[in-house]
């Protein structure tokens, strides 16, 4: 069975991304796309709030499966912790992107709590 484990879902505001910080987009970049709506990535892909590439020129500098290669894995698994997350695993579930949820007690009881 092919399965995909995601340990790169983060949201925008709690850290810069991967992207960011090896010097792939710019910080003018990465400010421009959290005030256009970006909430963050996966697999560095950035999602907005529906879980679908939030910008696709952007999303032409990721080396890796597409978004919509990673959907049609049968078996997807998302690791996910943090309080600050609940957005991005919202639209990340919303969007295809796992099949399966792993998360802790609070960022559960966030993610309850939200109404998206």
């Amino acid at each position: 069975r092919d399965v995909l484990g995601s340990r790169g879902l983060g949201d925008v505001y709690k850290r810069q991304s991967i992207l960011y910080e090896m010097g792939l987009i710019t910080s003018i970049e990465y400010q421009d796309m959290i005030h256009r709506g970006a909430i963050g990535d996966c697999c560095s892909h950035f999602l907005n709030k529906n879980g679908d590439v939030f910008d696709e020129t952007m999303d032409a500098r990721v080396v890796g499966p597409s978004l919509e290669t990673i959907k049609k894995i049968p078996n997807k698994m998302l690791v996910v912790s943090g309080k600050k997350k609940a957005a991005v695993i919202h639209a990340a579930l919303k969007g295809g992107l796992a099949d399966s949820l792993y998360i802790d007690a609070p960022t559960a009881e966030e993610l309850l709590k939200k109404q998206f």
